[in-house]
C-alpha cells in the first residue's frame, strides 16, 4: 500500500502531521499490524522530519531523483516525436529527477499545436508554477542568513555530492541536516554501504540568486570544481560517469577554470567521437566553444563534424585548432596536421595531404608517439591504395599493424584489417579479403565498435556484388545502413544508399532520394555528390521535373565548392550537362529560350527549387524511409 501526497496534510507554518492525517496514519498501521499480513505501507512526504512525528515503527528514508531509466520509463508511453523532444534536455532539467513535476509537464508537451518557442515558454512557466505550489520561499524565508548562505553554495552542484566535497566550499555542515529534513536538500544512498549524497534541487536556483554577490558565486563555483575535479577525475584515473565530468565541464566553464573544462571536454568527446556518439560529441564541444577558444576542442569538433558529414566545417575547424596550437604541444599538432591530410585527401588534393602527414610523421618519429605513427601509416597507406599502388599500400599498413598490435588498440587493428581487405580484393583476392573483414567485423563486435561494424557490413556486401550475389549486397547494404542511422553517420549511410540505389532495380529510386535528401543537410565531398545526383537523373523518366531540378542543385554545389577544389570545372561541365539535357527534351534549343525556361521555371531561385526538390524526393519515398528524418537537422 502506498499513501502519496501526504504533503498538502502538514498544518501550515510547521512541519506537523494534521491530527485527521495521523489518525488515519495510525489506523491504517495498527490494522496491518493486527492483520498480521506481510503487507507493506509506503508514505511519501516532501517535508518530514523524524521529531515532527508521533511515536511510530516507521522507517524514514530519503530518496534520490530519478534514474534515466526512471525517465525512459514515463517517457516511453510518448508519441516517438515527443521523446525527440525531451532529449533536447532542456524538459527533463526543468523536471530535476522529480517524477511528479515530470509527468505534469508531459501534460502540456502534448497540447496540440504549440510551437517549439512556446513550448518551452509554457514549461517554465508550469516551472514556476510548482516552485509557488511547494512553498519554497516561504521556507527560504524562514531560515537564517548563513543557512541560507549554505543552501546557495551547495546548489553550485547540479549531481548529488558528499559530505567531504561540501566541506571544500564551506567551513561548516552544521545546517545540513535541517535543511535535508525541509526537502530544501535531498539525500540519499544508492547503496546501503555508500555515505550519503546531497544536492539542491535546481528549482531552487533563481530563489538563491541574490543570496550571494557574483564575487562570492565564482570563488565557491572554483572551489566547487577544483574539488570534484580531484575526487571525481584525477583520483580515479579519468574513469569517472560521463555526468560527473559533464558536471566537471559546466562547473569549469562557469568558474572561469577553463583548463580543467577543455582538459575533461576534450577527453570525453573523443571517447564519445570514437563510440561513434557523434552527435553528442558535437554539442559539447559547442557548448565549450561558446565561452572559450581552444585549439584542443577544436579539434575535437572538428572530428565530430566531419563523422556527421560537414566537411567543409571540420576543415575549417582543423585549420583553426592547427593555428592556435602552441608550439610546445606537438602531440596534439600531429594529431591535428594527420587528420587534416585525411580531409583534403578525400577532397582529392593528394599532394597537400601527403605532405601534412608526412610532418606528422617527422613529429611523431621525435616525440615517440606510436599510436599517432600507426593512425598515420594507415592513412596514408589508403589513399596511396586508392592511387593504384596496392604494393606500397601494403607496406604501410602492415608497418601501421605492427605498431598498433604492439600497444594493443584493437579498434584501430580492425580499421587497418578492413582497409586492406579493400585494397586486396580489388586486386582479385577475394578469399583473402572476405578473411580480414570477417576478422574485422568480429573485433568490432567484440570492442562495440558500431560504426565499424557498418563500414565491415558495407564492404561485405560490395565484395558479395562482385561475386554476381546482389541480393546478398543489397541485404548486408541495408544492415550496414540501419548501423549507420544508429550512430547518425549520415555521410557513410548516403554513401551505401547511393550503391544500393544504382543496383537494386525495383527499390532503386527511393534509396537514390533518401541519399540526395541527406546530401541537402550534410556536406558530402563535391565529386561524390555530382555523381549522386547524375545517379538519381538518369534513373528517373525522361522529362520529369526533377531532371531541371537535379541539374539546377548540381551546379548550386559546384558555385559553392572553393576555386581551388580538384576537378571543379569537370563536375561543373557534367552538372550543366544535366541541366541541358533537361532543358533539350522540353524543346529548348537556344540560349535565349534557355534563358527564359530558366526563369519561368524559377531554377534561378535557390529559395523556391531547393524545397521544391526536397518536396518531390519525399514524395519518392514515401512511407519507405531507412532513417529517423527528424534526427537529421544540421544543413537545415
Amino acid at each position: 500500500m502506498t499513501l502519496s501526497r501526504i504533503s498538502p496534510h502538514i498544518e501550515d507554518g510547521s512541519l506537523w502531521m494534521t491530527a485527521e492525517a495521523y489518525e488515519i496514519l495510525g489506523a491504517i498501521c495498527a490494522a496491518l499490524a493486527e492483520n498480521g499480513a506481510e503487507s507493506r505501507l509506503i508514505v511519501t512526504c516532501r517535508y518530514l522530519k523524524a521529531d515532527t512525528l508521533p511515536p511510530h515503527r516507521l522507517h524514514l528514508e530519503s530518496l534520490a531523483g530519478m534514474s534515466s531509466s526512471d525517465i525512459d520509463k514515463i517517457c516511453f508511453p510518448l508519441d516517438k516525436e515527443v521523446r525527440q523532444q525531451l532529449k533536447t534536455q532542456r524538459i527533463i532539467h526543468i523536471a530535476d529527477g522529480n517524477p511528479r513535476l515530470l509527468k505534469w509537464l508531459l501534460e502540456v508537451i502534448q497540447q496540440p499545436g504549440i510551437a517549439a518557442d512556446e513550448l518551452l515558454n509554457r514549461l517554465e512557466a508550469t516551472e514556476q508554477k510548482f516552485r509557488e505550489n511547494i512553498l519554497a520561499q516561504t521556507l527560504l524565508d524562514a531560515l537564517e542568513p548563513e543557512e541560507q548562505k549554505f543552501l546557495a553554495r551547495l546548489s553550485v552542484f547540479h549531481l548529488p555530492v558528499t559530505v567531504e566535497i561540501i566541506n571544500a566550499i564551506s567551513p561548516s555542515t552544521s545546517f545540513l541536516q535541517k535543511l535535508v529534513s525541509l526537502s530544501l536538500v535531498e539525500s540519499a544512498t544508492t547503496h546501503p554501504t555508500q555515505p550519503a549524497n546531497y544536492r539542491v534541487t535546481t528549482i531552487l536556483e533563481p530563489l538563491l540568486e541574490n543570496l550571494l554577490s557574483e564575487k562570492e558565486w565564482l570563488k565557491t563555483r572554483q572551489k566547487a570544481v577544483r574539488e570534484v575535479y580531484q575526487v571525481w577525475w584525477e583520483e580515479t584515473n579519468k574513469f569517472c560517469a560521463d555526468d560527473k565530468a559533464i558536471e566537471i565541464i559546466r562547473l569549469g566553464l562557469l568558474a572561469e577554470q577553463w583548463e580543467i573544462a577543455i582538459r575533461v571536454g576534450d577527453i570525453v568527446a573523443v571517447d564519445w567521437d570514437n563510440n561513434s556518439r557523434f552527435l553528442e560529441a558535437l554539442e559539447l564541444c559547442q557548448q565549450i566553444l561558446t565561452v572559450v577558444l581552444d585549439y584542443r576542442i577544436l579539434g575535437s569538433i572538428a572530428r565530430a563534424k566531419y563523422n556527421l558529414g560537414l566537411v567543409e566545417d571540420a576543415l575549417a575547424n582543423y585549420q583553426q585548432a592547427l593555428d592556435l596550437c602552441p608550439t610546445v604541444d606537438l602531440k596534439e599538432k600531429s594529431i591535428i596536421l594527420s587528420n587534416m591530410a585525411w580531409l583534403i585527401a578525400q577532397q582529392g588534393d593528394t599532394k597537400t595531404a601527403v605532405s601534412y602527414w608526412q610532418e606528422s610523421l617527422e613529429i611523431d618519429e621525435r616525440i615517440g608517439n606510436f599510436p599517432g605513427k600507426g593512425a598515420t601509416l594507415n592513412n596514408m597507406a589508403e589513399v596511396i591504395a586508392r592511387q593504384g599502388n596496392i604494393e606500397q599500400a601494403l607496406y604501410f599498413w602492415q608497418e601501421s599493424l605492427k605498431i598498433i598490435e604492439h600497444i594493443g588498440e584493437f579498434k584501430d587493428k580492425a580499421t587497418i584489417l578492413n582497409n586492406m581487405a579493400n585494397a586486396i580484393v580489388n586486386q582479385g583476392d577475394i578469399e583473402q579479403g572476405i578473411s580480414l573483414l570477417d576478422k574485422s567485423l568480429n573485433i568490432n563486435k567484440s570492442v562495440g565498435n558500431i560504426l565499424g561494424q557498418a563500414e565491415n557490413l558495407a564492404n561485405i556486401g560490395c565484395v558479395a556484388g562482385k561475386t554476381g550475389d546482389i541480393s546478398r549486397q543489397i541485404e548486408l547494404n541495408l544492415q550496414a545502413i540501419e548501423l549507420f542511422a544508429q550512430v547518425k553517420a549520415y555521410g557513410q549511410m548516403a554513401t551505401v544508399l547511393r550503391y544500393i540505389g544504382i543496383i537494386d532495380k525495383s527499390n532503386g529510386l527511393v534509396y537514390l532520394a533518401q541519399a540526395i535528401w541527406l546530401t541537402l543537410r550534410i556536406q558530402a565531398p563535391l565529386g561524390d555528390t555530382i555523381e549522386l545526383i547524375r545517379a538519381l537523373y538518369d534513373a528517373v523518366l525522361q522529362g520529369d521535373e526533377l531532371e531541371a531540378l537535379l541539374g539546377t542543385t548540381a551546379i548550386l554545389f559546384c558555385k559553392h565548392q572553393s576555386e581551388g577544389y580538384p576537378q571543379l570545372e569537370e563536375l561543373q561541365e557534367h552538372s550543366f550537362k544535366m541541366i541541358l539535357g533537361a532543358a533539350g527534351v522540353q524543346g529548348i534549343d537556344t540560349q535565349e529560350a534557355f534563358d527564359t525556361w530558366v526563369v519561368q521555371q524559377r531554377l534561378n531561385d535557390p529559395e523556391y527549387f531547393l524545397p521544391r526538390l526536397n518536396q518531390r524526393l519525399e514524395e519518392i519515398v514515401e512511407d519507405a524511409w531507412l532513417f529517423d528524418r527528424s534526427q537529421v537537422s544540421l544543413g537545415d
